[in-house]
């Protein structure tokens, strides 16, 4: 079966309809619905279940969707070695991770990668959990170095404990050395990113009226305001690492981490050599 028939199945399902597939992949929604009643006509029972709202797998669908990422991932790998064989295209390698890790873990293993593997293109992808997740889901990035993503069809490869810190404004929980729900005291709580909190439960020890105040996905203006006593907020070390100058930093009373890692597509080191370099690297300079 042609796996551009699949391909076409997957994005449908991702963007929820036949004409947005068709717009990504550059083809007439027509053409589209011809491809799926075909692909439909082959296996011999319906894969979608198309509805005025959009289209979803049918339950078969739903129970062959590992096998047919599999299917498309192995035919867009295949191609890919295709070309760098063939010699028409240079190995690619794109990452997506969160600003704090590319600045105090990334940025020296990049450069090692690239005095080891000059030919190898790198490209860096800066983004939210979020961004990461779906970038990660439609093969824009081949892995993440984040906290785990639940993304189908991938693995993941602990590396790294990031304590999480209380951030308040200067002068904040004088003659404390670790904080407590309690010192908050009547300060708001400041949301950082997802990405910076980590998940953490941290947070549900705090006072029920302490609230969220403020989100934000930029880090340097969350720590601009605890400077200027608009409140605290709980942070990752490498978030505010080199950041701390005009803060009071404390470790927290009831010690937490965020699991940083690579989540990369099933066998994704075995098919690129430059994939499992940029693993053994990451294993040797942690931050």
């Amino acid at each position: 079966m042609d796996a551009k028939k699949w391909t076409a199945l997957l994005t449908a399902v991702r963007l929820g309809s036949f004409s947005k597939a068709a717009e990504e992949l550059d083809y007439t929604q027509s053409g589209i619905t011809h491809m799926m009643n075909s692909l439909e006509e082959e296996v011999g029972f319906p894969l979608l279940i198309r509805r005025w709202d959009g289209v979803r797998l049918s339950p078969e669908g739903e129970t062959l969707l590992p096998a047919i990422q599999a299917v498309v991932d192995s035919n867009s790998e295949l191609l890919r070695q295709l070309n760098i064989v063939g010699g028409s295209l240079q190995e690619h390698l794109c990452i997506g991770t969160y600003a704090s890790i590319s600045i105090h873990w990334l940025s020296s293993v990049v450069e090692q990668l690239h005095k080891e593997m000059p030919k190898v293109e790198f490209e860096l992808r800066i983004g939210s959990r979020q961004e990461l997740t779906d970038w990660l889901a439609n093969g824009s990035i081949q892995l993440a170095l984040a906290d785990k993503l639940d993304v189908p069809g991938t693995q993941w490869t602990p590396l790294y404990e990031d304590p999480l810190l209380a951030v308040l404004p200067p002068n904040c929980a004088e003659g404390k050395t670790v904080f407590h729900p309690e010192d908050a005291g009547d300060l708001r709580l400041l949301s950082s990113s997802e990405s910076a909190r980590g998940g953490n439960k941290f947070t549900a020890l705090l006072p029920t009226d302490s609230g969220v105040h403020i989100k934000t996905e930029d880090e340097l203006v969350l720590l601009s305001m605890i400077r200027r006593g608009a409140g605290f907020s709980i942070m990752s070390e490498l978030c505010v690492r080199d950041r701390t100058e005009g803060l009071t930093v404390l470790p927290l009373s009831e010690p937490t981490i965020r699991h940083l890692g690579v989540t990369r597509k099933n066998g994704a080191e075995k098919s690129s050599t430059a994939v499992k370099k940029l693993l053994h690297l990451l294993q040797q300079n942690l931050p």
